[in-house]
C-alpha cells in the first residue's frame, strides 16, 4: 500500500484480456481486509483508460484526492 494525497492507495494491474496476477490480487484483497479491520469504512475504486499511462492516472488521482478529499470532514487515517 502506498498513499496518494495522504489517503491509502492500492493498485492492481489488468492485462489486455482483463486478467490480474493471482498473487497480486490475493495480496491486494488481504491488505484491504486488514485496513477494514483497522477501521476503513469506505473504498473508492477508480480506473484509468487504456489510452493513458499509469503515471498520468496517478497524477490525476493525486489532484482529485488533494482537492476533493478535503471535502470529507470525518475521514479517519488508516495506516
Amino acid at each position: 500500500m502506498t498513499d496518494i494525497a495522504g489517503w491509502p492507495h492500492w493498485e492492481i494491474v489488468f492485462d489486455q484480456a482483463g486478467n490480474t496476477d493471482a498473487q497480486a490480487r490475493t495480496a491486494l484483497l488481504g491488505q484491504i481486509v486488514q485496513a477494514a479491520q483497522a477501521g476503513l469504512t469506505d473504498l473508492i475504486i477508480m480506473s484509468h483508460g487504456w489510452n493513458s499511462s499509469p503515471d498520468h492516472a496517478r497524477d490525476l488521482y493525486e489532484q482529485w484526492f488533494s482537492s476533493g478529499g478535503s471535502m470529507l470532514k470525518d475521514r479517519k487515517s488508516v495506516v
